[in-house]
């Protein structure tokens, strides 16, 4: 079973990879240890406020990897403003390399960009979807 879900990580990371790259020019991540932990940044690079963002992030500790989901929707107006930054999550990966990655993100007028092939990331879109 664990060797099941590594491989659908794998395959999941390595879309995310593929796709990942349009977003770019949107958000920037950035990680930093705070007290033991990995805080995830995202910097709105994109001159557009984002109304909605969902973020992936792999710790790999030796032979095992873990995924984690970091998602946000803003509402009533609100948004990451254009060069505004916010953590988004945290991991504790201890010794383990932290790759954080853009699966879905929105801009207030309605342009998205990444994979979205996570189901936060279609619950998201759907949620966008009239």
């Amino acid at each position: 079973m664990r060797i099941v879900f590594l491989a659908a990580a794998a395959t999941l990371l390595t879309g995310l990879n593929a796709f990942g790259s349009d977003c770019a020019a949107t958000i920037h991540l950035s990680h930093k240890n705070n007290d033991g932990k990995e805080a995830v940044i995202a910097k709105n690079i994109s001159g557009k406020p984002i109304v909605a963002y969902v973020v992936t992030a792999e710790t790999t500790k030796g032979s095992s990897d873990r995924v984690q989901v970091f998602s946000g929707i803003f509402t009533d107006g609100d948004s990451l403003h254009p060069g505004a930054s916010l953590a988004i999550g945290s991991a504790s990966p201890g010794q383990a390399e932290l790759k954080p990655v853009v699966d879905y993100a929105r801009a207030a007028d309605g342009s998205t960009c990444g994979a979205a092939a996570t189901d936060e990331a279609k619950a998201a879109e759907a949620r966008f979807a009239k």
